[in-house]
């Protein structure tokens, strides 16, 4: 029985050109807008003008007779009387709600970018938050959450705490517990479709697309054009937005890049390589910042220190913790490999807060040499207790659901690219991949409508194409390849900075172009643009010899859940913006008020609750964060040269790793 359940399930491509877009008259469903706090009352704490509501569309778009999908919307009106539009919004995921990243950020993010002129709208997607299909959880407790793999690789990715794959009898072991983990992945696909079978076929991109039109259509039934901005997988929605409906392009930014045609028309494994690639720059741009930083930066341990010599350390204490693992003489008090290489990453993706991370570097080198353990942050100290509700299964879902089918795909080949990585690419963060590269072979169910191409439709009118040197989640790579298939239709700007997102760091030439696009729809002449981050008064190591909150300090535990999900136990690379934002927000809130216990926050059953809260700290990062760091800088006159993204992008470290490329390092384009 459950076979043939499978098979029904796994569904078939739509073509699209057969499948149209209801008008809103033909749907024959209207929103009907009220306060956001009666969805949840953490929404009451932000703008009283924000009005939520809900907006129902057909399960399925090419059988309308399937059902409805109820989509929970949010829209912050324009303030300005002669209104320019509407701007919908999605920040990341597959999984984040929109809603929440709309109510939290609205005024400290959004308005900045694109004005006052304009709605700004989000919604759930299907599988997310208060949209119906909701959240996919695909076990009925937390306990039987964590119960399902105890002991194997499954619940040990990323990175399995005792092999990170650096000899070969690491390489065996690997492959020793390979049809174990081929057999999990495989239960945990009948085990969805038993619980939730009933809707995953109908979750996913080319979905979210239609919905996104229909509620344009809804709103304002008298424009033709849809404007759009998108984060991290938020680009696939807008890359497939603006292929499938060409005609209906309006003022679009995707920001943080993933390259849609890879994501939606390859194997799931094929994608390892593209996450991971710039991640070793991103780590070796935190190492040269901490050598040039001085005595600023807590891991720069003797005066000489270069870059190289701060990255060698990284290896070298990762390595020495790896071999103490598997002898069993690690210290109780040393985080395990796989939470430091986590907090690494996490920390990569947001640079004001390397300083944590270089402080939280020195105290377990420290620890590892005999210091005392009062200066290991908390946040890696395993949290005993448990939630009730398992968490959402839906990240993985989604993205399995828009890949294609799995043909002769099998967990070899997942297991040979991510050995390949880990030699060719990255030895550090080769095992640090994502869901849909690791499992989506085995997933049994496809969306029922699936975008492949083309990609290289000519649009309405030109889009902005935003990537970060050094990216560490979304490599520029990506940004120039949706850019190079629009040709004339795209406008790439790459960003000189750190970070996942535009956003990441600030730049005046970056966001001048945004605010100029919005207001008139005008893009640079150019269609190549080079943006530098405004380095000269961000200092990413401020002295800390004045502050009176200690970041080492910090309450927050690295872990928000004891029973981590299926697909949150391996690294999202199609970006978990919110999440992996949300982590190093809360460092930086404690380091700068001590007394704030962030942790008892992320212990709340309510997420959503979480999620508003992280979203306001959002304008503390980008606002009063910044400008501690920069006033500060300012009134001590104390400056060092900063080191330019592209200058990392440079030969090998060390002899025995490989070098660190940027494949596109003749950057034609204005650069402002």
């Amino acid at each position: 029985m459950r076979a043939a359940a499978f098979s029904t399930l796994s569904g078939a491509v739509i073509a699209t050109s057969f499948v149209k877009s209801a008008s809103a008259a033909q749907l024959n469903s209207t929103i009907e807008w009220s306060s956001c706090a009666d969805l949840n009352p953490a929404y009451g704490n932000f703008n009283d003008s924000l009005r939520c509501g809900y907006y129902d569309v057909p399960l399925d778009w090419a059988d309308e007779s399937v059902g409805t999908a109820r989509l929970a919307v949010v829209r912050y009106p324009a303030a300005d009387k002669e209104k320019k539009g509407t701007i919908f919004f999605n920040p990341g995921g597959p999984g984040q709600s929109g809603l929440d990243f709309v109510i939290g950020g609205a005024e400290s993010i959004l308005l900045p970018l694109v004005g006052t002129g304009y709605d700004l709208v989000a919604w759930d997607p299907r599988g997310t938050g208060f949209t119906t299909p909701s959240d996919v959880r695909c076990f009925d407790s937390a306990e039987e959450q964590a119960a399902y793999g105890n002991g194997s690789l499954l619940q040990n990715f990323p990175v399995d705490p005792t092999n990170a794959l650096l000899d070969a009898a690491d390489v065996a072991e690997f492959y020793s517990r390979m049809n174990e983990t081929d057999a999990l992945y495989k239960g945990f696909g009948k085990q969805c479709v038993e619980r939730r079978g009933d809707v995953l076929k109908y979750l996913g991109t080319a979905a979210a697309v239609r919905d996104m039109v229909a509620l344009a259509d809804y709103l304002e039934p008298e424009r033709k054009e849809i404007n759009y901005y998108g984060i991290s997988y938020g680009t696939v929605i807008g890359a497939t937005f603006v292929n499938m409906f060409p005609d209906r392009v309006g003022r679009v930014v995707i920001d943080g890049v993933v390259d849609a045609q890879l994501y939606s028309a390859s194997p799931g494994y094929e994608t390892i390589s593209a996450s991971v690639e710039s991640r070793d720059a991103a780590l070796l741009g935190f190492a040269k910042e901490c050598a040039k930083a001085g005595t600023r930066c807590s891991f720069r341990l003797n005066a000489t220190d270069t870059g190289d010599d701060i990255l060698d350390r990284i290896y070298g204490m990762m390595k020495t913790i790896n071999d103490l693992t598997k002898a069993g003489s690690l210290p109780d008090e040393v985080p395990n490999y796989t939470d430091i290489i986590k907090f690494i990453f996490n920390s990569l993706y947001t640079p004001n807060t390397w300083s944590t991370l270089a402080d939280q570097l020195t105290a377990i080198y420290e620890l590892l040499n005999g210091g005392d353990t009062t200066s290991v942050s908390r946040r890696f100290i395993k949290r005993q207790d448990t939630q009730d509700l398992p968490t959402s299964d839906s990240t993985l879902v989604i993205s399995c659901g828009d890949s294609v089918d799995a043909g002769n795909t099998t967990i070899e080949n997942t297991w040979d690219e991510i050995l390949f990585v880990t030699r060719n690419i990255s030895p550090l963060f080769g095992p640090l991949f994502n869901a849909q590269g690791t499992s989506c072979y085995a997933w049994p169910v496809r969306a029922v409508e699936r975008y492949s191409g083309p990609w290289n439709n000519k649009l309405s009118n030109k889009i902005l194409v935003i990537g970060n040197q050094a990216d560490p989640v979304t490599p520029f790579r990506n940004a120039k390849q949706v850019a190079d298939q629009l040709g004339e239709s795209a406008v790439l700007i790459e960003q000189s900075g750190y970070g996942h997102g535009s956003i990441a760091e600030y730049s005046n030439c970056t966001m001048s172009i945004l605010q100029s696009y919005f207001e008139s729809g005008k893009t640079p002449e150019n269609d190549r643009m080079y943006c530098f981050v405004n380095e000269d008064n961000l200092i990413l190591f401020p002295d800390q010899s004045n502050n009176t909150a200690n970041a080492t300090a910090s309450t927050t535990p690295d872990d928000d859940s004891s029973a981590p999900s299926f697909a949150n136990a391996v690294d999202l690379s199609v970006s978990d913006t919110t999440s992996a934002y949300s982590d190093n927000l809360n460092d930086a809130i404690d380091e700068v008020h001590e007394d704030v216990e962030v942790a008892d926050l992320r212990q709340a059953k309510n997420t959503l609750m979480i999620t508003t809260i992280v979203f306001g700290a959002l304008s503390v990062i980008l606002g009063a964060a910044l400008a501690f760091v920069v006033i500060r800088s300012l009134r001590e006159r104390a400056k060092y040269s900063r080191v330019r993204a592209a200058e990392i992008l440079e030969p090998a470290w060390a002899a025995n790793t490989p070098a660190v490329v940027d494949p596109y390092a003749d950057r034609p384009g204005e650069k402002l």
